[in-house]
């Protein structure tokens, strides 16, 4: 592999993980977003107060 091929690779590397890495992101903050949203509707106040974390039932 040239230096050349190794910075052509290396760019295609580092946009691929940049793109991968704002689609996670994104994903990330909708299904945050939707928890938030479900634990406002379907809280079961004593479940959620022992422990802190949501509780499905």
């Amino acid at each position: 592999m040239t230096e050349r091929d190794y910075a052509i690779k290396s760019f295609k590397e580092i946009t691929l993980n940049a793109k991968r890495h704002r689609l996670w992101k994104a994903f990330h903050n909708r299904c945050y977003a939707k928890l938030i949203v479900m634990q406002s509707q379907f809280r079961i106040p004593f479940k959620t107060q022992e422990s802190g974390t949501f509780y499905f039932a």
